[in-house]
């Protein structure tokens, strides 16, 4: 989603920002891992089909993506371009905007419920709260409202903010 392209979020474990190019490459290795792609119901693509699904997603106006780095500590939080360059990629973290109609009534606007899903895709790590500071971290951001940017189109601004009564989570 183009709303959050310029967005970073740090947070005391994490640092989420959004999917870019300088990242297809690391994600395409860890995509090409049998287990990885069993866990998220992936199939595996080339890196120029993993570059073409970065497009894709940056664009697309029904999920939103953050790439989730594993902060470096010894850098102070208002140093951004450390903590962007010193800390390694651990994952990723999206929401998938879902509108529901209402059957009975078809003149009723739809409603936009969020779908959450994160992934620590580097074993090293896993199971140190990364995956629970990315995951509050996106619910925060998708219920307040977010800043505008100039290239937010009406659609984007209709989908965020959204109530957490709208956040959703599938369990397989």
């Amino acid at each position: 989603m183009r709303q959050n392209r310029a967005t970073v979020l740090v947070g005391e474990r994490v640092v989420l920002v959004p999917y870019r190019k300088q990242h297809v490459s690391k994600y395409h290795e860890w995509m090409q891992d049998a287990s990885l792609q069993q866990l998220t119901g992936s199939e595996p693509l080339t890196l120029a089909e993993e570059y073409e699904m970065q497009q894709s997603w940056r664009n697309d106006e029904d999920k939103l993506t953050f790439i989730v780095l594993a902060r470096d500590r010894d850098v102070k939080q208002d140093d951004l371009a450390a903590l962007l360059s010193r800390s390694p990629m651990a994952g990723d973290v999206n929401v998938f905007f879902n509108q529901v109609y209402d059957d009975d009534d078809e003149d009723t606007v739809p409603l936009t419920y969020g779908e959450m899903e994160v992934m620590i895709a580097e074993p090293t790590f896993r199971r140190k709260g990364l995956a629970d500071e990315a995951l509050r971290m996106l619910m925060y951001y998708i219920t307040t409202a977010p800043t505008p940017t100039p290239d937010t189109t009406p659609a984007e601004a209709q989908v965020l903010p959204i109530p957490p009564t709208r956040l959703m989570v599938r369990i397989e």
